[in-house]
């Protein structure tokens, strides 16, 4: 909950900045705006004079335009009717596109906590599918992109995956029975990790981009993020087996639809129990080694 409330305020606070951009730019168009309307009353009698109708600058509500046509262009010049022109895009374009974009900021601004972490695990879930697909995820220009990298080893090789909930079980068996366990710190401890064996390798890649979005490098997608909701460590739903072997049998759309599993959890499914699939799927990342 932690990574969540940091994200939010980080969310907000870019919010809170791209909405004080937009009031100065509103305040600058108004004061155009105001400039546009005395440029065009110092020259009211040569309006007047073709028949151009100015009375909607008399309101300061009224965001409707002054119309003209080409016969009034050639009679006043370029000059007088470029004030016209500045004014009808100030206050039936700008104005009002900067309006809406403040109301919408402002109204996004009031997101609580809740609701965005919901909002950024169902987009996390999206993202994930279109991951699992064999598809380039692009969080834009400024960012970079992510993508599942498959490679088929060569005859004599192993790749080996850690099994999280086969060593966890061992791991608290261990301990449970007073057993020390191998550590960093105790090197000559009772080895306890479980890995699977396969005869290909599946890699996670997040491309990143050096642009200018603030603190751009702290982001980043996890592809073994679980929802809260579903996290052993934290939830109180029961969670059942993730491995490949647990969901044998589920179509591929039964497993991206499951949103119990993370990103990783898929991929690995997905290639055992689908061995053919990883090359159709994965095919523009594939490096076959063989």
């Amino acid at each position: 909950m932690l990574d969540n409330e940091f994200y939010w305020r980080d969310f907000i606070h870019e919010i809170n900045i791209r909405l004080n951009n937009l009031i100065k730019q509103l305040h600058l168009a108004y004061e155009k705006r105001n400039d546009c309307i005395y440029n065009i009353i110092d020259n009211i009698s040569s309006y007047q004079k073709v028949g151009i109708n100015i009375s909607v600058i008399s309101d300061i509500d009224n965001r409707n335009k002054i119309y003209f046509n080409k016969k009034h262009e050639a009679q006043l010049g370029i000059k007088l009717i470029s004030y016209i022109r500045t004014y009808n895009y100030l206050v039936y374009e700008k104005l009002e596109k900067l309006d809406h974009e403040i109301e919408t900021l402002a109204a996004i601004k009031e997101i609580p906590m809740e609701l965005y972490t919901y909002i950024q695990e169902a987009l996390n879930h999206e993202i994930s599918n279109s991951i699992c697909r064999g598809n380039n995820y692009s969080f834009g220009s400024q960012v970079g992109y992510i993508y599942a990298y498959f490679r088929k080893l060569s005859p004599e090789s192993i790749s080996k995956i850690l099994n999280w909930g086969e060593t966890m079980k061992l791991k608290n068996t261990l301990l449970e029975n007073g057993i020390s366990i191998k550590t960093i710190d105790n090197p000559n401890g009772v080895p306890y990790k479980i890995y699977y064996e396969y005869d290909w390798f599946i890699h996670a890649v997040y491309h990143k981009t050096k642009g200018r979005i603030k603190q751009s490098s702290y982001y980043k997608f996890k592809f073994g993020y679980t929802p809260s909701l579903y996290d052993r460590r934290k939830s109180r739903v029961k969670v059942y087996g993730k491995a490949p072997k647990d969901l044998a049998g589920r179509t591929i759309d039964e497993i991206l639809n499951d949103r119990r599993l993370n990103t990783l959890n898929k991929i690995l499914a997905i290639c055992v129990n689908f061995p053919n699939m990883p090359t159709k799927l994965y095919k523009n990342n594939i490096i076959d080694k063989t």
